[in-house]
């Protein structure tokens, strides 16, 4: 004799993701729909022609402003010297202390300027930072293996900043949202084994487990709710996202 829970639910990906552009621009090259990525494989480039023009100019900059520290590194030091001899020459009395005076304040002078070059440095390095993550964002890269869905943009269209270009599902797996009513919920744990039968695939059934029990319920038609994860291996791919089926939970036997 066995105990089930049953529900009527729709497959989707285990996972999905949705990639949009940082900055706005012509789209150079999407992935075909229903390609085979792994993780880190380019879906889509932006053009980066402009991205790639800002991003030399932050190279110079910062080669710029380390030039620029490194004499006024040089500067400071010399103006220390200047003043260290200075006071020598003082003590012996062959200075004054107007000349004494004088270079004290071309070695402030010259701390100031190596500290405000030390700035330059690290705005010019945060800029080429900046820079770095612009270009390296013109091109959107599969987060986790999985295929390319149909893109909202071709080679060649304008895509405004943060729009949505395409998407990448995993359905190598594939979740099943199952609603139990209150009064099944607390029967369910788990890692209990459950059955999917797929009225598009023949009444096929497949096995699979309950991986995620909702924490809260939802009201639907005035009834406590809870959408339970019932995930099936799908390596062939058979299950394909939007398929209807029916679940079954088996939650004791005897």
């Amino acid at each position: 004799v066995a105990v089930a829970v049953q529900a009527i639910s729709v497959a989707e990906p285990i996972q999905s993701v949705t990639l949009r552009n940082r900055v706005a621009g012509y789209v150079r090259w999407t992935a075909a729909e229903g390609a085979a990525v792994a993780a880190g494989d380019p879906v889509v480039v932006m053009d980066d022609g402009e991205l790639r023009s800002a991003l030399s100019a932050d190279e110079l900059a910062l080669q710029q402003a380390r030039i620029n520290l490194e004499k006024a590194r040089s500067a400071e030091t010399r103006a220390r010297t200047e003043l260290d001899s200075k006071r020598s020459l003082f003590a012996a009395k062959a200075a004054t202390q107007e000349q004494v005076d004088a270079a004290a304040e071309a070695l402030a002078s010259a701390e100031y300027a190596r500290r405000a070059a030390e700035v330059s440095v690290e705005q010019s390095a945060l800029s080429l930072e900046r820079a770095r993550a612009e270009f390296a964002a013109a091109t959107l890269r599969a987060p986790f293996a999985g295929l390319v869905a149909r893109s909202a943009f071709q080679a060649g269209d304008f895509a405004p900043a943060n729009s949505q270009i395409v998407s990448v599902v995993d359905s190598s797996r594939i979740l099943f949202r199952a609603e139990v009513d209150e009064y099944d919920i607390g029967k369910v744990r788990t890692g209990f084994p459950a059955t999917i039968t797929v009225p598009a695939l023949e009444d096929r059934s497949f096995r699979a487990r309950v991986e995620l029990i909702s924490p809260s319920a939802e009201v639907v038609n005035s009834i406590a709710v809870f959408r339970d994860g019932v995930v099936v291996d799908n390596a062939e791919l058979e299950l394909r996202p939007g398929m209807g089926a029916d679940v079954v939970i088996q939650v004791s036997s005897q």
